[in-house]
């Protein structure tokens, strides 16, 4: 198809679309009123295509009938590419209008077989993953393949790359009938059969919003984020209609690339036909400049980050290894250079030999040679074990050291997966991601019960030893902090520094793990950051520290306080766990998690909250923080630390309630857990208050902080 027909089709789909989207409008606003409230459920930023590119607030139906007669008039019928784009930013607005109208009263999405609106607390989840490569990109398939069995090697082989799938089309039905798992833990996500693509559009767009620090309407800044920053590209498969072309230049307006297996003329760099599905992937990453090592796994099952939040149900479980079930444990020890590289040994019997529905006992105990190693990597590399074998399908697994609880599927066993592959997993895995340090790996995967007694008192033993060493790191007791920039790829001004009391803001990188990634890759994320010269010990400032943030958030902050939540707090990306937000009306702080989706005593929800703390700004009153660091004693240490916390989600509380107990007698407060309200006591900031007095909560008697 040349491109002026091309465009022409997308013109048209894009007109029939704004058709459908103002004839639904019109009959939701004879059913509920022009005034009528429409937004998604668990998001900051209402209906995202309006906030991004809107300056007005879009909150009624009545509002979105009239954006949508507003931008009728922009659509011209000459085929140009500028006129096709134009044609894709109404085709936007019309899809997301009509995907809105099925949440109006708070509804959830009607079709419970399709996932719908991604919330917010999902994107940040996947936050860390996006920034260090874990998801090197993301994928909105549109259509089906030609046969299902295609259809299930497409998706195999995106997930085996650690690609996150969005799924809009029939192809939805061909991956059900090859009996291939799929849902949001699996990160093959099924959108819907429509206009619900426009679900992935507007998880893209918000990436934008709460990493990048954009605000709402800023249209241009959005379309060039989205161009330089997210790694996503569009699949079209199959023949196409009109309204298929409508969305296509939807995406196109995005700055999004489109792959498709039709015979059409090529937009350079935007847009082009790769009919041969083995070189359609490969086209699809380069096109939307993806860089991706793969390195093969040799085991009997789909390997990737794919998989990583799979589930093994009961039913399905073949055996079941720890979690009380059985004794299980896994170490990992520096050995000598007399160990033999790829060397698996057996010790006892493998899953061939083991009944289904058993629960055997399961030591794995790996040695690691190389000239760079440290004692000190130890810990920081068995903690990715869990990653790891997590990356088999049909795989689970829980925990780390003494506490793991695996579940291997039937359906991994019938493959042929046995035990020893796990042993595959860890050599292959630890040379790949710790290369500059590892020379040789050996491994002992050990069933037999007696060996596992036996090597299980030598393995807490030297547990014990370890926490000896880093129960009394402190802040005080190292002359380095170390940075940690991963997130600069979606928040450019954006600087974790992390310290032994304060873990990265995303939970997932303390000092030790710093410090090692620092040894592994001299020149990646993890800088050392001299503290030699102290400017604030209360507030946690230092000149060295300063000086490195001004730098690498290229100006942007001058001063940072690792301790203060209200002078020059520590910006906040957008993967932090929890949020700490000021109430002056109650003197203190409460917290909430990403988790908790309900109403807090500041008025927002964490969605909200989180649109205003991300994007590597400084706000003086909210920072975004780990849910360790809430334990810390250089917690907020300023403003008087955890006493000053009034109000936190029950969830979070229960999470943390026996670290908590002791952190609280630590500061003479042994009774501050009952002091601290949540959800089921209020959320309005006048009853906090009240019951803050009742409880005689210590913040009321603290300084006042304004």
């Amino acid at each position: 198809m040349k491109t002026v027909e091309l465009y022409r089709r997308m013109i048209t789909g894009a007109t029939n679309i704004l058709k459908n989207a103002g004839s639904l409008v019109n009959k939701a606003i004879e059913e509920y009123g022009e005034e009528k409230g429409v937004e998604y459920p668990n998001t900051a930023y209402d209906l995202p295509v309006f906030y991004a590119f809107l300056e007005d607030k879009v909150k009624t139906i009545g509002k979105i009938r009239k954006i949508l007669e507003e931008i009728k008039e922009s659509i011209k019928e000459e085929p140009t590419y500028e006129n096709a784009l134009k044609a894709g930013k109404c085709v936007l607005f019309a899809a997301e209008a009509i995907e809105a109208l099925k949440y109006i009263e708070g509804k959830e999405h009607r079709d419970a077989e399709y996932t719908g609106f991604i919330p917010d607390d999902l994107i940040r989840r996947l936050g860390l993953s996006l920034v260090d490569g874990t998801i090197p990109g993301i994928v909105v398939i549109l259509g089906k393949m030609k046969t299902g069995k295609e259809a299930k090697k497409l998706i195999r082989s995106l997930q085996e790359r650690g690609i996150l799938c969005c799924l809009c089309g029939d192809i939805i039905d061909q991956l059900h009938e090859e009996g291939v798992n799929i849902g949001l833990d699996l990160r093959v996500i099924p959108l819907g059969k429509s206009t619900e693509a426009i679900h992935a559009l507007n998880f893209a767009l918000r990436t934008a919003l709460i990493f990048g620090g954009l605000k709402r309407g800023m249209e241009k800044e959005i379309r060039e984020y989205m161009k330089e920053r997210v790694p996503v590209f569009v699949i079209s498969l199959g023949e196409k209609g009109d309204m298929r072309y409508g969305n296509e230049a939807g995406v196109l307006f995005c700055n999004i690339p489109i792959v498709t297996d039709q015979e059409e003329e090529e937009i350079e760099g935007r847009y082009i036909s790769e009919k041969d599905y083995k070189k359609m992937i490969h086209k699809a990453l380069e096109l939307a400049g993806i860089k991706i090592k793969v390195a093969k796994i040799d085991i009997p099952v789909p390997f990737g980050s794919a998989f990583e939040g799979e589930r093994v149900r009961k039913n399905d479980v073949f055996v079941e290894i720890g979690g009380g079930r059985s004794i299980a444990f896994e170490l990992l020890k520096m050995g000598t250079e007399e160990i033999e590289d790829g060397k698996i040994d057996l010790i006892g019997k493998d899953l061939n030999e083991i009944p289904e529905g058993s629960t055997p006992d399961l030591g794995v105990i790996v040695e690691v040679y190389g000239e760079k190693m440290e004692k000190d990597f130890e810990p920081v590399m068995e903690r990715r074990f869990h990653d790891f074998v997590n990356c088999a399908s049909g795989i689970m697994h829980v925990a780390q050291r003494d506490l793991i609880w695996i579940r291997i599927s039937k359906e991994a066993r019938e493959a042929g997966f046995l035990l020893r592959d796990i042993g595959t997993i860890l050599h292959g895995k630890l040379h790949q991601e710790f290369s500059e340090i590892v020379d040789k790996v050996q491994i002992k995967i050990i069933t037999d019960k007696e060996r596992v007694e036996k090597e299980i008192i030598e393995a807490r033993k030297i547990y014990r030893e370890r926490e000896e060493k880093t129960k009394n790191l402190t802040d005080e007791s190292v002359d380095t902090f170390y940075s940690c920039t991963l997130c600069q790829s979606f928040a450019p001004d954006h600087v974790c520094i992390i310290t032994p009391e304060r873990t990265g803001l995303c939970g997932g990188v303390n000092w030790m793990d710093a410090k090692t990634g620092y040894r592994i890759n001299k020149n990646g994320p993890n800088q050392p950051v001299r503290k030699d010269t102290v400017i604030d010990i209360e507030k946690g400032e230092w000149k060295e520290v300063n000086e490195f943030v001004r730098e690498a958030s290229h100006g942007k902050i001058e001063r940072v306080c690792l301790y203060s939540a209200m002078e020059n707090p520590h910006t906040s990306c957008g993967c932090f766990e929890c949020i700490v937000a000021f109430i002056p009306e109650a003197n203190g702080f409460m917290i909430v998690n990403r988790e908790f989706g309900g109403k807090t005593p500041c008025g927002m929800s964490f969605s909200t909250l989180a649109g205003s703390v991300g994007g590597g700004v400084q706000v003086p009153g909210f920072i975004g923080v780990a849910k360790r660091y809430i334990l810390s004693k250089k917690f907020i240490l300023k403003e008087g630390g955890l006493k000053r916390i009034v109000w936190m989600p029950k969830s979070l509380k229960e999470e943390l309630k026996p670290e908590l107990k002791k952190r609280a007698e630590k500061i003479s407060e042994p009774d501050l857990l009952e002091k601290i309200a949540d959800e089921t006591i209020c959320t309005d900031p006048e009853e906090l208050v009240v019951f803050l007095s009742e409880k005689n909560h210590p913040s009321l008697s603290m300084e006042m902080m304004l």
